[in-house]
C-alpha cells in the first residue's frame, strides 16, 4: 500500500468534512450522474458530518501543533512549498544537491521539518542564487536555457 496516496485520500476526506454540511453532502449524493457507490459514500460522509465530525478526534494523544504555519508564510515561501520538488524528502535532497546546498536530515525527520530546513537554506542564499533557485522550482530554468541557446544559435 502506498502510504502517500492513503494520506492524500484521508486528507481530502477530512478537508471535505471540515467545510461541508450534511445537507450539502446529501445534495451532492443525489446527483443522477453519480454511481450508486459514490452516492452511498457521500451519504456516509453526510452521516459523519451530522455527528459533528472533528478531525482532531481521530487522533490519539495530544493535539498537533496548528498547521497555519504554511498559510502565514510570505508568498516566496508558500510558492516554494507548493513546488513539486518539495513533495517528498528525496526530491528535496536532489534539489539541494542541484543547488549545491548542504542539507542533512535523518530518516525519522518529518517532511515538514526537511521542508523547513531547505526553505531556511534557500532564504539565506544571495539574491542572484535565490532567483535562480526560484526559476528552477517554478520550472522556468529550461525556458531561460532555451532562450539563451536560441540567442547563441542565431549569432553563430
Amino acid at each position: 500500500m502506498n502510504e502517500r496516496v492513503t494520506f492524500r485520500i484521508l486528507r481530502d476526506i477530512f478537508h471535505i468534512l471540515s467545510y461541508s454540511s450534511p445537507d450539502d453532502l446529501r445534495a451532492a449524493g443525489s446527483d443522477q450522474k453519480l454511481s450508486p457507490q459514490i452516492a452511498r459514500a457521500l451519504e456516509s460522509l453526510a452521516d459523519e458530518a451530522a455527528k459533528g465530525f472533528r478531525g482532531n478526534e481521530i487522533r490519539n494523544g495530544p493535539s498537533p501543533a496548528p498547521r497555519s504555519e504554511k498559510y502565514s508564510l510570505d508568498p516566496f515561501a508558500r510558492s516554494i512549498l507548493n513546488s513539486p520538488r518539495f513533495a517528498d524528502k528525496q526530491s528535496i535532497l536532489e534539489l539541494a544537491k542541484l543547488l549545491a546546498i548542504r542539507l542533512s536530515f535523518g530518516p525519522k525527520d518529518s517532511l515538514v521539518r526537511v521542508q523547513r530546513k531547505m526553505l531556511q537554506a534557500l532564504q539565506s542564499l544571495p539574491d542572484a542564487e535565490k532567483a535562480a533557485a526560484i526559476r528552477l522550482l517554478q520550472g522556468k530554468h529550461m525556458k531561460d536555457l532555451e532562450g539563451w541557446l536560441d540567442v547563441i544559435n542565431r549569432k553563430g
